[in-house]
């Protein structure tokens, strides 16, 4: 069980570090690993995030770029995609953002919705951000609008000009790339543009969609890795002499899971009988919304039903002991947990599937507290 380092080792404490070296105080203390001394010296800082890439598989590769491996950082808590992108763009950790998982209840849109690709859970139209945006939503504004520094957002042309992206890039200028030697020319010709410091945030997303889709263990996980790391070598060499630091890491790591690990709820009517919503979060934490007389008997359920697979916990508890970050919680961060957590053990996951939805299996899973899913790379290179 791996829990955040929100005091001095994880990726808030690393954009912390990051804005500290570019003239900006955010609320978390400073990365060790990287002193803002570091950053401050460069013409060029460049933050790149390979979503999934975990620690532990980086170390399991061979791989040029391990002369470049700082150490280890966590991820925040859920260990997955969308709390960890929403603290890499503010610098905050989920106790301020909000942001819990994949799927949260939207209260302004009376719907359990998706904030990445900002729609309900229940539909494929997405929410109107006209009518509220998603800045608006979280109540958070992007790291780049406190940076006095040129920003650029480098992002595949699929994602470049969502509603998150729009909160996410926020003051820099957003730049597009269509493949993955599209997205190093892309950096690189950034670097190479005139003008004064640049911090340059660039998202690699192929590597996580491979990983669930064939798993973390797949060979076809691994070649595509062995591309990632031919192209940062190539980019490496590119940028030699132009005063340019690189800072590679990603969101969260990977395992992988099975069928037979997968705890569906249907299979537990009793337990089912008891939620007033859908399940929200992720497959390995699952937020649940419980009648309010229904939970001396829910949580009865989960231990003598799903014991083997979950562990339960009070989300309440879970806020207290600081697991989604330090300091004062947002109202927010309150609505997206519900009332209870599930936390899957070992490998397991859990799933619950609305009328209209297929049913869907992925092999490699994120979110949980296993080391492979919290801790991700540090590598920083001066080039």
């Amino acid at each position: 069980m791996i829990k955040p380092n929100y005091h001095d080792g994880s990726i808030v404490n690393l954009i912390a570090s990051i804005g500290r070296g570019l003239g900006v105080s955010t609320a978390y203390d400073l990365l060790p690993l990287l002193p803002p001394e570091r950053v401050a010296q460069a013409r060029n800082v460049v933050l790149l995030i390979i979503d999934g890439l975990g620690y532990e598989f980086l170390r399991q590769h061979d791989s040029p770029l391990m002369k470049h491996l700082q150490g280890a950082i966590t991820s925040v808590f859920p260990s997955s995609t969308a709390p960890a992108i929403s603290s890499l763009v503010t610098g905050v950790a989920p106790q301020q953002h909000g942001v819990t998982g994949w799927f949260m209840q939207f209260r302004e849109f009376g719907a359990v919705g998706m904030i990445l690709p900002y729609r309900p859970r229940h539909s494929a139209s997405p929410f109107n951000p006209k009518q509220l945006s998603v800045g608006e939503l979280l109540g958070q504004r992007s790291f780049f609008d406190d940076l006095d520094v040129r920003g650029y957002y480098l992002m595949h042309h699929q994602l470049v000009d969502s509603a998150y992206s729009l909160m996410a890039a926020g003051a820099a200028q957003r730049r597009d790339y269509h493949s993955l030697s599209d997205l190093f020319d892309s950096l690189v010709d950034i670097v190479r543009e005139k003008g004064g410091t640049k911090y340059i945030y660039a998202y690699w997303p192929m590597f996580d969609a491979l990983a669930h889709r064939y798993g973390i263990g797949s060979d076809t996980v691994a070649d595509h890795f062995r591309q990632i790391d031919q192209e940062i070598q190539r980019c490496m060499e590119e940028l030699n002499g132009t005063d340019t630091l690189l800072i590679i890491t990603a969101d969260h790591g990977f395992i992988d899971t099975t069928r037979a690990q997968t705890l569906r709820l249907e299979h537990y009517p009793e337990i089912q009988a008891c939620l007033s919503l859908p399940l929200c979060g992720e497959p390995r934490v699952a937020y649940c919304y419980v009648h309010h007389n229904r939970a001396a008997d829910f949580e009865r359920l989960v231990i003598e039903q799903m014991g083997h697979g979950v562990d339960l916990h009070r989300a309440e508890d879970l806020v207290a002991e600081g697991w989604f970050g330090l300091g004062e919680p947002s109202g927010r961060l309150l609505e997206h947990v519900g009332d209870y957590v599930l936390i899957c053990k070992d490998r397991h996951v859990i799933k619950d599937r609305l009328p209209m939805e297929q049913r869907w299996h992925d092999i490699g899973v994120h979110g949980g507290i296993s080391a492979e899913e919290m801790f991700v790379p540090l590598l920083i290179v001066d080039c």
